[in-house]
């Protein structure tokens, strides 16, 4: 498991903010590499990989 020290920690949850913030105003990820950004950020924390499917 990576352990983050607390400016990185901060980093990532301005990240998740800003990413947040364009969710709510957007609606709508308009691309692949935006989902694959989000999810990298967002599990950067966990300390095992994950595996998931979209469908649309």
């Amino acid at each position: 498991m990576t352990t983050y020290s607390e400016c990185e920690q901060t980093a990532i949850e301005v990240a998740l903010a800003a990413i947040q913030q364009t969710l709510n105003t957007n609606d709508v990820m308009t691309s692949s590499e935006q989902v694959k950004d989000y999810l990298t950020i967002q599990l950067a924390g966990e300390p095992d990989e994950w595996f998931g499917v979209m469908f649309c």
